[in-house]
């Protein structure tokens, strides 16, 4: 199941890639930082079912990475919880919703952040998944 999270995490960020890539007036930068957020939460996911640690249905990276010990929270990515900002709730319109306000939300150079902090954390959950396969064998 950890291969499984770690192959959507990478999926994930792979069409943020590609979006930015495009750079197309027609896509919004939301859509790329939703992306960068699918990526790293599927990618703490993946880090916390290879340690054996339960997790609760959520988006919120914030609270994933609550469940990782101490020494791997404090080593974390910087930014990381931070992406939950751009989960599922920026692709729903509620009755409150303004569709102009949506670009306001996220702009490319946000998006571009976001990108980048999902990258550095799935090559650090990769990382770790690694070495501590090569402990235990």
């Amino acid at each position: 199941m950890v291969e499984a999270w770690l192959k959507f995490a990478t999926v994930d960020l792979a069409a943020a890639d590609a979006l930015l890539e495009l750079h197309r007036d027609d896509i919004d930068p939301w859509v790329m930082a939703f992306h960068a957020q699918q990526a790293a939460e599927k990618a703490a996911k993946a880090l916390l079912l290879s340690l054996e640690i339960e997790f609760p249905r959520t988006h919120d990276l914030a609270t994933l990475l609550s469940r990782l010990p101490t020494e791997l929270v404090d080593r974390m990515t910087p930014g990381v919880a931070g992406l939950t900002v751009f989960s599922v709730g920026v692709r729903y319109p509620t009755a409150s919703w303004d569709p102009l306000a949506v670009d306001d939300q996220v702009d490319h150079t946000e998006a571009v952040a976001a990108v980048d902090v999902a990258r550095r954390f799935l090559a650090q959950v990769l990382g770790l998944i690694a070495s501590a396969r090569d402990s235990a064998s």
